[in-house]
């Protein structure tokens, strides 16, 4: 039985946070706060001025192959990009994707410092 059928949004929504898949990536999120802080304070000390994202790039790109990403590569303006494939999904799928994306560069000269102070929880 497929995924999605002709439905409305909410329940495509529900059958999909139903999924075991979603429910360990969000045990996982909950169990790692620190990690996750931790990982957001690296990232944003990186300078990132516009046009002048290749650094944060470089670290974005290891932080997904880290994550077991396949096909993990920049484009020609710097954006990174990756996939991880569904388990149980003929490679050739059309079907349904989730798509997460962030923009990366800031409006900060490169020369500004970057060190958020934060904790565990919260960065300021």
């Amino acid at each position: 039985m497929p995924l999605f059928t002709r439905s409305s949004p909410f329940t495509r929504v529900t059958a999909l946070a139903g999924q075991r898949p979603v429910h360990e990536a969000f045990a996982w999120l909950h169990g790692n706060p620190r990690r996750i802080m931790d990982w957001q304070a690296e990232m944003v000390a990186i300078p990132a001025p516009p046009f002048g994202e290749q650094a944060r790039s470089d670290w974005l790109r290891t932080r997904f192959q880290e994550a077991g990403l396949k096909g993990v590569h920049a484009d020609s303006i710097g954006n990174v990009l990756g996939f991880l494939p569904a388990p149980n999904l003929d490679p050739e799928s059309t079907g349904p994707v989730v798509v997460l994306s962030a923009h990366i560069d800031t409006v900060f000269p490169r020369e500004t410092p970057l060190n958020p102070p934060g904790s565990a929880r919260r960065l300021r």
